[in-house]
Parts: structure tokens; C-alpha cells; sequence
């Protein structure tokens, strides 16, 4: 169940669940598209990294063929992710 006191901006209006709570898999392996594993530091990595943050993340993503992009527009034919960190 999401806690409104994690995301106070949630309403009803601007987001929609799209699958159970699970502890199979997390957020960054859901944009991967892998809803078997959970991504996460001494569990699975895609890739082989020595850090965890989001240079490992952008390694990872390359290697499933994610590339850079200039902005976060949509654009017909192209999935993209958007990786956060805090710092």
C-alpha cells in the first residue's frame, strides 16, 4: 500500500498502480523490464560493477540498449528511463 506521508503529491488523479506490492522485484528492475529479479547491490546487477549509484545504473541500461538522449520528450518508438539521484 503507497503512504500518503511518502508522496504527499500523490492523488488519485496523477497516477494509477499498475501491479501488486511485490519483494520479487524493485522499481529499476520493473523499467528493465525484468518482474523475476530484484535489482539491488549483492542480489543481481545486470552488469558487472564495482559501485552501485547511477553511473552502475546507466552501465546497466546501456547494456540492454538504452542510450542517452537529449531530453525526456516522448518520442514514438522509444521507451526511456529517467535516473535520479540524490546529492
Amino acid at each position: 500500500m503507497i503512504d500518503q506521508l511518502d508522496f504527499p503529491r500523490l492523488t488519485p488523479d496523477n497516477h494509477r498502480i499498475t501491479s501488486p506490492a511485490t519483494s520479487d522485484y524493485n522499481c529499476v528492475a520493473w523499467a528493465a523490464g525484468d518482474t523475476g529479479r530484484l535489482w539491488q547491490p549483492g542480489v543481481y546487477r545486470p552488469v558487472s560493477v564495482e559501485t552501485y549509484g547511477p553511473e552502475a545504473l546507466e552501465k546497466a541500461f546501456r547494456a540492454l540498449g538504452y542510450e542517452p538522449c537529449s531530453d525526456g520528450s516522448p518520442e514514438p518508438g522509444f521507451e526511456k528511463v529517467a535516473l535520479y539521484a540524490a546529492g
